[in-house]
Order: C-alpha cells, then structure tokens, then sequence
C-alpha cells in the first residue's frame, strides 16, 4: 500500500520536473520540488516506523563488536544533521580514555546521531554543545556515561547525582522517528538515556 503509491510518486516527479507532461511555469518549481522530496521522506519516516517497532518487540538483530566510544562519538559530528540557521561547534570531552563498549556500530552511531542532532538545536545560551565520556565508578559491569549539553551546563549535569535524573521523555518533530528509536537502541545496549528531572 504505502510504499507502492511513494513509488509511483517517485516515478511521476521526474517527469513533472522533466517537463515531458508540458512545460512548467514559475509558480509551478517550488511545488513540483515538494513533490519530489516527499515520497523520500515518507519512504525514510516509514522505514523508521518499521525499525521502532521491531526494536520494541526486540525483533532486531544487532551486529555485536567492541567498540571505543570517544571515536563513535567523534567520528559521528560530521554526520550530525543538516546545517542549522546558526553554528553550533560539537566538542568531545572524554575523560575516559580508551574506554569500549560491547555495540552495534551502525545502530550506536544512528543513535547518537539522533541525541547530538536534536541537543545542538536545542541549544540558546551557547554556541558549542559539549558531549563528556566518563567511567562510572565502582559500576559492574564496568559503564561509561555520555552527558550532551550546552557549554553552559555541561560541569553542572556532569555532577548531577543518579537521583536527580529521570527517564528522557521526549518526541519532537523535525527528526522523524529517529529520537524515540535513540532509547531502545540504547536500552538494547544495557544502558539508559535520563534527563535532570
């Protein structure tokens, strides 16, 4: 059904923006360009649905490595969204050196992707969005925590104690389904996503 009538929109876009159904005007670009980029977009929100779902029912299968999370991280901010109306630096603090973690590569970096994405345009008081790597002492099995926030606040939630933090519940647009898909991975990886409460 759905992804049958996105394809046919794909199919008739090129030949509306081609010309070969008659000549277009001016007025007729923009909308014809709409067009064209809609059926991607509803075929990526679909596939996003479908990924949500299988990770809920843990129908997905992960590709399981070791993996050092400063350079997940850092290898990851090139990729980290469209360009914003204003720049936002993203800047590793990692004060765990070399420490792993047992991950799915792609599904790890899509993740985080997601969470750096959606707190770098969060961001107002600042201009840089620091993302700190820390070993969480005395945890077995051994944990690393990642705390995302603007340069403003980064020391402060990074002292925050467990009991000042919560679950992260947040949907919002602009991401698709790609942040409500960030705590499944991340709970598939025997790790959380919290917020200050």
């Amino acid at each position: 059904g759905f992804r049958h009538r996105a394809a046919l929109l794909l199919g008739y876009s090129p030949m509306l923006a081609g010309g070969r159904l008659g000549p277009r005007t001016d007025p007729q670009r923009k909308p014809i360009g709409e067009i064209e980029k809609s059926p991607a977009r509803l075929a990526g929100l679909a596939n996003e649905m479908s990924l949500l779902a299988r990770l809920m029912e843990r129908g997905v299968p992960f590709l399981w490595g070791r993996l050092e999370i400063a350079s997940l991280i850092a290898g990851e901010i090139p990729a980290v969204g469209p360009a914003l109306e204003r720049d936002v630096n993203i800047r590793v603090i990692d004060h765990a050196p070399a420490a792993a973690v047992r991950a799915d590569a792609t599904r790890l970096r899509q993740a985080l992707n997601a969470l750096m994405f959606s707190h770098r345009r969060e961001l107002f008081m600042t201009d840089e969005l620091c993302v700190a790597i820390e070993r969480v002492p005395d945890a077995r099995p051994p944990a690393v925590r990642v705390t995302m926030a603007g340069a403003d606040r980064i020391d402060e939630l990074r002292r925050l104690p467990e009991s000042e933090l919560g679950p992260l519940v947040e949907f919002r647009s602009g991401l698709g389904y790609r942040l409500p898909i960030a705590p499944q991975v991340i709970e598939a990886h025997g790790g959380r996503i919290v917020s200050r409460n």
